[in-house]
């Protein structure tokens, strides 16, 4: 697994130059899509021949889905809290503020005909999915959706099943962090077990606040091409075992400089 120091959107780009190395005009997903920014950002960058945006886009299963238990701990960020205000662009506890995501997300996508809105939770969707793809495979999938543990692991062994042979999965806030620690972040833990369940490996992590992390089937064509293209791009890197995973921690010195630890 490489750790590097950029952004997530290089990850598009370098995934999208690797699936033009092996010939493969992919089918796109994404599972969490917010206001679809992110979504016409991959769009854009991948020339998906179609994709599909599922969100649930609903204020009642963010907060059944955000703690399981009541009352919340003081460890875990209150959803009223103002931080989870100012990034929903509303009270989350509010239908109005998702319905204004949704409508922003059909808005990012006007016009276009080889991409497929699914407004339902990741269950339904699933099913819902396994209709519109007939035969065809998923080869890039980005999962952006509810970060608690259960409800990411479950998203990556049902979903997974829709990824063809050369398909990569990108993962959203991949990381443990002191602000991750507040919100209850369970995908670190998530997909470490995923690795160890399936043959889906850890191929780069981004040393970010927020990391992203890019996985592929151990041995299949794309996995060994995406490793000797991140070896070979204009950017260091970190090369340390996979089963460190799940050791990573994201740091913040008193200068806002971010490092990645393993305890």
């Amino acid at each position: 697994m490489k750790i590097l120091n950029i952004d997530r959107h290089h990850f598009y780009g370098i995934t999208s130059l690797v699936f033009q190395m092996l010939n493969i005009e992919p089918i796109a997903m994404e599972l969490g899509v917010y206001n679809g920014k992110n979504a016409r950002l991959i769009y854009d960058k991948l020339s998906p021949n179609f994709m599909y945006l599922i969100d649930g886009w609903s204020a009642s299963l963010l907060r059944k889905s955000y703690y399981p238990f009541e009352p919340v701990p003081k460890w875990v960020d209150m959803l009223q809290a103002d931080l989870y205000k100012r990034y929903y662009g509303g009270d989350p506890e509010s239908q109005q503020t998702f319905d204004s995501l949704y409508q922003q997300t059909l808005a990012n996508f006007e016009g276009l005909n080889n991409v497929k809105v699914i407004r339902a939770d990741s269950l339904a969707a699933h099913e819902e999915l396994k209709g519109h793809l007939g035969a065809k495979c998923i080869d890039y999938m980005y999962i952006d959706g509810n970060h608690q543990y259960e409800y990411v692991f479950n998203d990556l062994m049902i979903y997974s099943d829709f990824c063809s042979e050369n398909a990569i999965i990108q993962m959203n806030d991949c990381c443990f962090s002191d602000a991750g620690h507040r919100q209850n972040l369970g995908v670190l833990e998530a997909c470490a077990k995923f690795t160890k369940a399936t043959k889906w490996r850890p191929l780069a992590i981004n040393q970010r606040n927020w990391s992203d992390l890019l996985m592929a089937k151990v041995d299949s064509p794309i996995y060994k091409a995406m490793d000797l293209f991140l070896a070979e791009i204009d950017a260091p890197f970190i090369e340390v075992p996979d089963c460190m995973l799940g050791a990573s921690r994201i740091l913040n010195n008193k200068n806002g400089v971010v490092s990645m630890s393993f305890i």
